[in-house]
């Protein structure tokens, strides 16, 4: 029998060899499973331990207008028990017997995952728990009832919360077409509803291994990791692509016409506002050289020292500081979208409405992003060679630790690839001046914006009726969310 278990684990080591493709990433190896289960492995030997991160690629994206919200549920299920630990006690004193620390779940967007740091002996005990918890949750109805009771608590808790009231109500009106998309949380309705038999129908289409990536970075060695994988998730048995056919895209534009929304949040001290541009796409998945001009482009505009910056300071009233105006793009593989924002002083005698109208979208909008693509000569070479060594910055940061790659690597592999990520340094460098003017045509000045002011609510009583005028929407948490009909 050990012969026999030697002769297999070796069998095992010099398949990964020869299976294991090269990175651009020093240490990461990168394996495939036959059952489809993408692995990456981060040879560190820093410290005795393993980090873990399994991720699937579903979450909010995944969801329609009545399961809005099973994607946290699920995740939430995850740590309750299973054929091989009933009950959430037995499960997590599983985890406590392999040292388990870090342990987190999370959903979003793009994808479900869950993460934890072991010692690097118990990684093989700590795999086999998580393999029978994401391949056969039990899906106990007493479970099941209490958390949804704590999800009912968190989506109570982000009707209070002013920046997720903000962002639902931006959703709402630019993801017009399938707002729950960007839910992670669904409604309180839709919720309670949800029962163990419709869980297990989404688990059994999206938590497979043909939709799933796991990461093990630390005190191993790659050929040993594959096997320890294997072990734990070779017998898992590949299901039909949840993704074979792929799902209708958000509208871009994603409005029909440009809207204008103020907040009154408490959270915004008096006297001063923000005001933001919010234009649909590009999805990453579906577009990655357009998403990969966005993440030059955006890089570079945010430059504090750059023109754009400059101009927008000096044309926009109550603009303080370059630190205050931020450019950047949102990579989702539905939803994408990208922003510019200023933080501002309300001057006297300036209305935030017209901030918000005759200065800040003209200047971003009608002065800088048209002279761009009059302009191909709008940024310096110096200012390109920043920008690219910004990106790479940005990656080698998350190359520092085990848990910040693993993070990285997932976060873009559920949104586009992971090949997108770990090539998008080298990638960047091959767009110009031509790519990034083919971009703002498209994606700014052939698209229709989002204007959204967030205003202390003293200020905004001050110029509300100015603000009705010049055709702002008021947002409240009533019209901010998708599920709620006002």
């Amino acid at each position: 029998m050990i012969r026999r278990l030697s002769w297999t684990i070796s069998f095992l080591l010099a398949a990964a060899a020869l299976s294991a493709e090269p990175t651009s990433v020093p240490g990461l190896h990168r394996f495939a499973l036959e059952n489809g289960l993408e692995l990456f492995v981060l040879e560190r030997h820093e410290a005795p331990t393993v980090h873990v991160r399994l991720s699937f690629r579903c979450g909010a994206y995944a969801q329609t207008a009545v399961t809005a919200g099973s994607f946290h549920l699920l995740e939430h299920m995850l740590f309750t028990g299973n054929g091989l630990t009933p009950g959430e006690s037995a499960f997590s004193a599983g985890l406590a017997a392999v040292g388990a620390s870090g342990l987190e779940g999370g959903s979003g967007e793009d994808g479900v995952s869950i993460a934890f740091s072991v010692p690097s002996g118990e990684l093989d005990a700590a795999l086999r728990l998580w393999a029978a918890a994401v391949a056969a949750p039990a899906f106990d109805d007493a479970e099941l009832a209490g958390e949804k009771k704590v999800i009912a608590s968190e989506i109570a808790a982000a009707l209070a919360n002013p920046d997720l009231v903000y962002e639902a109500a931006v959703d709402k009106r630019l993801l017009r077409l399938y707002p729950w998309r960007a839910d992670v949380y669904g409604n309180p309705g839709a919720l309670d509803q949800l029962d163990a038999a419709g869980l297990g129908a989404l688990h059994a289409k999206y938590f497979v291994p043909n939709n799933a990536m796991l990461f093990i970075g630390g005190d191993i060695d790659p050929e040993a990791a594959f096997a320890v994988a294997w072990k734990a998730f070779g017998s898992w048995k590949a299901a039909e692509d949840p993704w074979k056919t792929p799902l209708p895209r958000q509208a871009v534009p994603g409005v029909t016409r440009p809207l204008w929304i103020v907040y009154p949040d408490p959270g915004i001290p008096a006297g001063t506002g923000r005001v933001e541009l919010r234009y649909r796409g590009p999805d990453a998945a579906a577009e990655p050289a357009a998403a990969r001009a966005a993440e030059l482009l955006m890089t570079l505009l945010s430059s504090p020292d750059g023109r754009f910056s400059k101009s927008i300071m000096k044309s926009v009233p109550g603009a303080v500081s370059p630190d205050d105006l931020r450019s950047f793009y949102r990579a989702r593989r539905d939803g994408a979208s990208t922003s510019f924002i200023l933080d501002f002083a309300i001057p006297n005698g300036t209305t935030v409405s017209e901030i918000a109208q005759r200065y800040f979208k003209e200047q971003v909008r009608g002065a800088e992003l048209f002279q761009l693509t009059r302009e191909a000569a709008y940024f310096s070479k110096a200012e390109y060679e920043t920008a690219w060594r910004r990106i790479a910055d940005a990656r080698e940061l998350a190359l520092e630790t085990p848990e910040s790659l693993g993070a990285g690597l997932s976060s873009w592999w559920a949104a586009a690839s992971a090949d997108f990520w770990l090539t998008l340094p080298d990638d960047t460098k091959k767009l110009g001046a031509a790519d990034l003017q083919a971009f703002v045509r498209r994606f700014f000045m052939q698209n229709l914006e989002i204007t959204a002011l967030r205003v202390n609510p003293v200020d905004y009583e001050r110029d509300a009726k100015v603000l009705a005028q010049s055709g702002f929407e008021l947002i409240t948490p009533e019209t901010a969310f998708w599920w709620k009909k006002k």
